[in-house]
């Protein structure tokens, strides 16, 4: 990553960071270290994706009146309905005909913020048009997360970019860019 790369992450994932406080601040919305919430951003669209790893009934953010006329409510709905994948011996994928395996990784802020975008947008129209989804997240993406960003949608979704920002990677591109980019190194 070239240096300016580096400094536009950082910044872009600042302002993601301070769009999800502001929006955490106005609604009074749940914030605990036990929990992990994350924001979405589709160019292109008004609105924010919005999700919380403990919120898992569309109902609970009828609690926060006009929440939904600012940001898209994220949350576990009818299961993962993004990468129906499973591993196969030799560790290619395949599509099941039942997808159960995800039990429990559903309820990641990450993966309800990529289910509700392919629910919202369609499927027909990520694998037809481009998309750029920027998302902050509180905490570092699980591992599950990590297949489903780096793996299982540019297999699915090939025209869906996706970037995510999370606190300590903010913190390392700031306190130690070298890490980021060779350029910081030789200065």
């Amino acid at each position: 990553m070239e240096l300016t790369q580096v400094q536009a992450h950082l910044k872009l994932g600042r302002q993601l960071q301070d769009q999800l406080q502001n929006l955490q601040s106005s609604y009074s919305l749940p914030r605990t270290n036990d929990r992990n919430t994350a924001i979405g951003v589709v160019e292109g669209r008004d609105m924010p994706f919005y999700a919380d790893s403990k919120i898992n009934d569309r109902d609970i953010y009828k609690n926060y009146t006009d929440f939904d006329k600012v940001a898209v409510p994220c949350y576990n709905f009818l299961g993962d309905i993004s990468l129906p994948m499973r591993l196969t011996p030799d560790l290619n994928l395949y599509h099941p005909k039942e997808p159960g395996f995800t039990r429990g990784k559903e309820k990641c802020a990450e993966r309800k913020i990529i289910n509700e975008i392919i629910r919202v947008v369609g499927k027909n129209n990520l694998e037809r048009d481009s998309y750029s989804v920027n998302i902050y997240t509180d905490k570092e993406p699980c591992m599950y997360c990590l297949s489903l960003l780096k793996v299982q949608l540019p297999m699915l979704y090939s025209k869906l970019n996706v970037q995510i920002y999370f606190e300590q990677q903010l913190n390392d591109m700031q306190n130690t860019p070298e890490v980021f980019s060779p350029e910081y190194q030789f200065k």
